[in-house]
């Protein structure tokens, strides 16, 4: 007799349990699929299993963004890594993108972390498909216990509330001029700057959205310097997901003023811990990051494969 079949299929939702179980932490997996679920970032038609003789022998999920619902993010990807995970893998990839088309997306992005088991396997395989690496970002973390930077005073601050949704999506697109972040150069080449901040400021609200902890910066002339988003991600992370200065006023040291203004609003928030991840290429934000007391950890690379 042949080999069983393999079959690549959606979960159902009873079968949350069993589709986490190939996760290290199969109960913070399950916790983090029913999060989801219940707040349709996913659902069991966008996580698929690959069955040999009942067996599940590889998995992945997929995430959206409420804003951006076209671009499935890659959730949880497991493979035989151990074993042969290339050919397996290769198989149960081409018939899972078949099924993501059919839900009408048209990109799919995974980002992985340096200290991710079979870091260097998964690269492999993401290689071998065809999916392009997009970026590479350091993790800069500034946690509770390290001196808190502190803004200077030369900067007035509005924040989004007093300013309104215009003018920050505005900062947005100035902010965004020769920037050196790839992803943003990228999307800039793909869309018009006016489109790319209206996206991005879909983005930031589908994370965190505290519009009295987003602030736009003037100088003393009541000149737009720049902007910060800080975040919290949960009751004990925070982000400074987002933060940029105007092209007349770069070369001032202004976005050291900004990121220690990001880092104590959410440590006043009861952040234990504030992330910073910028692009490998982003050597200006980067010392300012180190300046403030961030500390570099893992780095990330992401991957986006348009369909």
């Amino acid at each position: 007799m042949g080999a069983a079949p393999v079959i690549v299929r959606s979960i159902r939702r009873a079968e949350i349990r069993r589709f986490a179980e190939l996760s290290e932490n199969p109960t913070r997996t399950e916790e983090v699929m029913v999060e989801m679920f219940d707040d349709c970032r996913s659902c069991p038609q966008w996580c698929f299993i690959a069955e040999e003789s009942e067996d599940v022998i590889a998995r992945v999920g997929f995430w959206v963004l409420p804003s951006i619902i076209s671009t499935f993010h890659v959730g949880w990807l497991q493979l035989p890594w151990a074993g042969n995970y290339m050919e397996t893998g290769k198989e149960f990839w081409s018939q899972v993108l078949g099924l993501v088309r059919s839900y009408c997306a048209t990109s799919v992005e995974s980002a992985i972390d340096s200290d991710v088991k079979h870091v260097g396997r998964r690269r492999r395989f993401y290689r071998s498909v065809g999916f392009p690496l997009m970026q590479q970002k350091w993790e800069y973390i500034w946690r509770r216990g390290s001196p808190l930077p502190r803004p200077g005073r030369r900067l007035d601050y509005r924040n989004l509330d007093a300013v309104g949704a215009d003018a920050f999506v505005k900062a947005i697109e100035r902010v965004t001029e020769n920037t050196l972040d790839r992803e943003d150069q990228l999307a800039r080449r793909q869309e018009t700057p006016a489109a790319v901040a209206r996206s991005y400021f879909g983005i930031l609200k589908d994370i965190d959205y505290t519009p009295s902890r987003w602030f736009l910066a003037f100088d003393p002339k009541r000149t737009l310097v720049g902007l910060i988003a800080p975040q919290m991600l949960n009751d004990k992370v925070g982000a400074v997901n987002y933060i940029g200065v105007v092209p007349e006023q770069r070369g001032k040291g202004y976005v050291n003023d900004l990121i220690a203004r990001g880092t104590m609003i959410l440590s006043d928030c009861g952040a234990q811990q504030v992330i910073a991840s910028i692009d490998f290429v982003n050597t200006p934000m980067i010392a300012a990051a180190a300046r403030a007391g961030f500390k570099r950890e893992v780095s990330t690379s992401i991957y986006r494969l348009v369909l």
